[in-house]
């Protein structure tokens, strides 16, 4: 991994565009855009620059998230929740490497909605273990966060598949911004 003074910026950007993302729609539970955008930045940039902008995102979003109240969450909490982001980091770097969505379009829909359910019940599944963990009653909490997982699961898959177009678009995007950078426009 060679990081650039230009992949560490779009790194930076990649974190804040999720940060802020999430604090936008921090009063809708369960609706984000964060985990498309952690996703995006590993397609994009990278395997290990996804996984380092997913755990810096997270732990940024985690750390200074306004229903804190002013305490730092539990740290199994908080290391679920990292290292779920940057799991999702991991796998968009991964989609791209492997070339996953140079199939039809069906295809490249289906591998999104998919990935969004699994990487969604991942993440939920992750964090009500350490909620369980914390507070000792795994089948409550299982049973309380279903509500929230089910938001999560349908925002998520309509979020990945309807944002699906961009990906190939924004690689394109990059892609000529780098040759402005080496014909020195």
């Amino acid at each position: 991994m060679k990081l650039t003074t230009r992949k560490l910026v779009l790194m930076a950007l990649f974190v804040a565009v999720a940060v802020s993302l999430n604090y936008l729609l921090i009063y809708i539970p369960n609706v984000k855009l964060f985990n498309f955008v952690i996703f995006t930045s590993g397609y994009l940039l990278g395997v290990w620059e996804g996984a380092i902008v997913g755990t810096m995102a997270m732990f940024i979003y985690t750390t200074f998230n306004p229903y804190n109240l002013g305490m730092f969450p539990p740290l199994p909490l908080v290391a679920a929740q990292v290292f779920s982001m940057a799991t999702m980091g991991v796998v968009g770097g991964l989609v791209f490497k492997f070339r996953l969505l140079n199939f039809s379009k069906f295809s490249a829909y289906l591998l999104m909605a998919s990935l969004a359910i699994v990487f969604t019940l991942f993440y939920d599944l992750l964090t009500t273990l350490s909620s369980a963990f914390l507070f000792g009653k795994l089948l409550p909490t299982l049973i309380a966060g279903i509500p929230f997982t089910l938001v999560s699961l349908i925002s998520n898959t309509i979020v990945f598949m309807v944002l699906t177009p961009l990906l190939p678009k924004l690689q394109h995007m990059l892609a000529s911004s780098d040759q402005l950078i080496v014909n020195g426009e």
